[in-house]
Order: C-alpha cells, then structure tokens, then sequence
C-alpha cells in the first residue's frame, strides 16, 4: 500500500478516479474545505514537479462538487461530478484534458443526484446514483439508456436497493469473469466505513438484483483506520480512500467564530 500524504491545509481529499498522463499515474479528486465547508475538484499528480502536484479545477458547475466519475468513450474523456446543490447530474467533456472542462448534457434534470455512476454493460448503459433529497446514504437509484448522452429513463424499481450497508456507490463497477460487480459504502456505523462489493446477479430493464460479497474494512494498524468509502480497479493497481479523524483546534475556532458572526 502506497498512501498519497497530500493534504489541504484545512480539509481533505477523497473520491479518488485514476489516470496516466505524461506518464505518470494521476488522480482526480474532490477537494473539501473545512472553513467554506464546501466541495471542489482537485488534480493531484502525486509524482510531479512539487509545484504542480495539486491543481484545484474550475468546473463549469455550482455549489459542492465530488465524486469526479472519470470514463472515456468514442476516445473523448468525460467526468461526471457529483453537483447535487446543483440539482442536475451533468456529463463534462474534457475540452483539454484533464485541466478543463466544458458541460456537455445534463443526464437528469431536476434530481439532486449523488455519486452517479455510469457503466455500459450488456448493451446498454446503467446509471447507479443515490438521491440528495432521499437517504441518500442507504437507498439506490437506478437509471438506463441506449446510450451515454441519453435520454435515460428511470428504472421501475426505484428505489432498487435500500441498505445504510451496501446501497451508496463507492467507486467504479468493473467485470471479473463475466460478473458485474458494483462497490458500495456501508454506512451503517459512520459515513464512508467500509466498503462493500456486491455481485449483480439480474440487471435488466425490468429487474435488478445484487448480492454482497465481501466487506472491506479500513486496517486498525494503518495510518487511517477510522474509514474507507471509495474502491477503483484501474489495471493491476486498486485505488482507494481511507480515513484518520483528528481534533483540529484551528477549525474549531473559525467555525465558533462563524457561528458568532451568524448570531450577531
């Protein structure tokens, strides 16, 4: 295990979506800041000039984003980043790639998307999203369509899945001998605690079923053994998040500040 110690001066970063550019393995991912308690996309290149191993992106989207679902298709990048203050789960394409970004369709209008996941599969493509606005930690929502830019169409069962354990996505769906299989957080003991890979065993138009095999916990000996919430296979290297939680003065004292601000 190699652990990436770049770190904001106050927040995190989380929601890890590998690359290789310049050859070198680089990273999307979203940005917190504890003092604006709002989300941004970062690019970290952990192997770079010192200068350039962190760039915050200006994405073309409002309000908290995460979660920067990076995939390739018809050899253009796309992202889709969470933006549920946004109300929109957007597709991004990479107009010069992975520095910046222009919107291309609005995937689904008016929903308060989180962690969309797209995947094509058998076919046809599957989004795997949970929802802002409704439980968004233990229940899943499932859209489809012909094609990538749509239209996509809910899935009759929504929602498909409904368990704090293994509903929220946590990272891309990959094929292993033919099986799809999909990680999920289990959020049952804290937000981001684990992660649990599920085998989809019907995924049709009318159906979805999935079935848990294996949870992966965060290593109690491990320098971030308070949480693990993120999974993606990339080639022969798997990319994850972990959590250490820690008392930070500093952020207690600006956000008591905030606070008193607010009151006067």
């Amino acid at each position: 295990m190699r652990w990436l110690e770049l770190f904001p001066r106050h927040g995190y970063y989380a929601d890890p979506f590998p690359f290789v550019a310049d050859g070198r393995l680089k990273l999307l991912v979203e940005g917190y800041d504890y003092d604006d308690r709002t989300g941004y996309i970062a690019l970290l290149d952990p192997d770079g000039p010192p200068a350039t191993r962190v760039t915050r992106l200006d994405l073309p989207l409002p309000g908290h984003l995460s979660y920067p679902f990076l995939l390739h298709e018809d050899g253009v990048a796309f992202c889709v980043p969470e933006s549920h203050q946004a109300r929109r789960v957007a597709l991004l394409r990479a107009a010069r790639f992975p520095t910046r970004w222009v919107e291309d369709t609005v995937l689904l209008a008016d929903f308060a998307g989180v962690d969309a996941t797209p995947v094509r599969h058998d076919g046809r493509w599957w989004l795997f999203t949970a929802d802002h606005d409704r439980q968004d930690q233990e229940r899943l929502f499932l859209f489809m369509a012909d094609a990538l830019r749509g239209p996509w169409r809910p899935h009759p069962g929504n929602p498909v899945k409904t368990s704090r354990r293994s509903a929220r996505p946590a990272g891309r769906p990959f094929v292993h001998e033919g099986v799809l299989y999909r990680p999920a957080q289990d959020c049952t003991r804290t937000y981001g605690g684990a992660v649990v890979l599920n085998r989809v065993v019907e995924l049709t138009p009318e159906r979805f079923a999935e079935e848990e095999v294996v949870r992966i916990a965060p290593d109690p000996a491990s320098p971030y053994p308070d949480g693990l919430h993120h999974f993606v296979p990339f080639g022969e290297l798997t990319v994850i998040d972990a959590k250490r939680e820690r008392l930070d003065l500093g952020t207690i004292r600006r956000t008591l500040a905030r606070r008193l601000r607010g009151r006067g």
